[in-house]
């Protein structure tokens, strides 16, 4: 799927640069979402310009919009999530709409929490863009344009996706020390005995973290939007697992003060 994404977007170039110069990168980025999304994950990208990013730092920034927002940043494109034919009739590259698209390598989560709380700690408590080219001249697709004025052109009758991205896992990001999954099911435990349903006796703490819903939802306004005011408790694993490890990647083991522990090194 992401290989026909590409496809579709700039023939598979990743030095690709839109004629309009525009959109840039295999996945037709903007400058102002590129930005947007390195400079909350992955710092030493902020100001490369996409078409001049390697392949893998290109696929990772897709992937992570894709997380936040599915297939929505490449509306003339996310045909090929789907299966169904593109809008203008011609023949949808080859796909299998019913797996979801390996991931390239690194994701994460992270927020922050209000002060803890005794026995069941408080854990836990960007805004989707994309761009899109599709060989012709852009759409106006994802969100925002370039100078930031809403889409207007966007296609009303687009069907939705079928990949849901919930349901891709969590995938650990490649910074420095973080936690093993035995740490974090050690954590789990530690807090809701690994139970992603949980919710602490005095309705305060939810999920298998344990996060508080305002924190929750300060976590999800700045990483994941289409997760505010889910209850914490009723997102999918997946959902609690990237917002537990975009927490530690901002706050390391504070938001859990009593199990944290589990996350230090050699623990």
């Amino acid at each position: 799927m992401w290989e026909a994404l590409r496809q579709c977007e700039s023939q598979g170039d990743y030095g690709f640069v839109h004629p309009s110069g525009q959109y840039f990168g295999a996945y037709q980025f903007t400058v102002a979402t590129w930005d947007r999304l390195a400079g909350q994950r992955y710092t030493e990208l902020l100001g490369v310009l996409p078409a001049e990013a390697a392949p893998a730092d290109q696929d990772r920034m897709a992937y992570y919009l894709w997380i936040e927002s599915g297939s929505a940043p490449w509306p003339a494109c996310r045909h090929v999530f789907s299966g169904e034919p593109p809008a203008d009739g011609t023949a949808a590259p080859a796909t299998a709409p019913a797996s979801p698209p390996d991931p390239p390598p690194d994701e994460g989560d992270g927020g922050e929490n209000p002060a803890p709380a005794p026995s069941s700690e408080e854990t836990a408590g960007a805004d989707p863009d994309g761009e899109d080219a599709s060989g012709p001249p852009p759409t106006g697709d994802a969100g925002e344009q370039p100078d930031g004025a809403p889409d207007t052109t966007q296609p009303q009758e687009t069907p939705e996706p079928e990949v849901d991205p919930s349901l891709q896992p969590a995938i650990p990001p490649d910074v420095p020390g973080f936690p093993t999954p035995e740490q974090w099911a050690d954590l789990r435990h530690c807090e809701s005995s690994g139970n992603y349903r949980a919710v602490s006796p005095d309705d305060r703490y939810y999920g298998a973290y344990q996060f508080w819903p305002d924190t929750w939802d300060f976590v999800a306004s700045r990483n994941y939007p289409r997760l505010v005011g889910i209850l914490p408790s009723a997102a999918t694993t997946h959902d609690q697992d990237r917002m537990a490890y975009r927490l530690w990647e901002e706050r390391g083991d504070q938001p859990w003060p009593v199990c944290g522990r589990y996350l230090r090194p050699g623990a």
